[in-house]
């Protein structure tokens, strides 16, 4: 049969290539959408981690100082707020104190509310204990070491 002076089965063959040709074309799209739109980096992933609270020691040239501090992570973000509770080794001196938090490039930043900034970018977290260095953000000066065990998740 023709149409046109075209065998239909010409026709027919002309059609199935343009067709599997634009199936194959869209299968991609959609397999390269799905494998990006779902992957969380690993500034998320730490920040689910640091979300809770956390009780543990920081050593500085003040002293030793029992810590407990809690990260409230926002949604599923790499960032959050939260308290920090301080009570010296030796003493009744004891802080409160609120903050801002985000990670970034896996090191963790703490921006306290009376303006100082520290980071923490040497660390170890293992098992629900994070311990490392605590330094200054703006300077780098090291403002000492800690070590916290995670105590809750909420």
């Amino acid at each position: 049969m023709y149409i046109n002076n075209f065998k239909t089965s010409e026709l027919t063959n002309v059609f199935m290539k343009r067709f599997s040709s634009f199936m194959a074309i869209a299968l991609v799209a959609v397999l390269a959408l799905t494998f990006t739109s779902c992957v969380r980096d690993s500034d998320t992933d730490l920040a689910i981690d640091l979300n809770g609270t956390w009780k543990g020691t920081v050593d500085s040239d003040n002293g030793v100082f029992f810590v407990r501090i809690r990260f409230y992570q926002e949604g599923l973000r790499n960032y959050g707020e939260g308290y920090e509770y301080d009570l010296p080794e030796y003493g009744t001196f004891e802080t409160y104190v609120t903050f801002k938090w985000y990670v970034r490039n896996g090191n963790i930043y703490i921006d306290y509310d009376d303006g100082t900034r520290v980071v923490i970018a040497d660390y170890s977290l293992r098992n629900g204990i994070l311990t490392g260095r605590l330094t200054e953000g703006r300077s780098g000066w090291r403002l000492g070491y800690f070590s916290w065990t995670k105590i809750s998740n909420d």
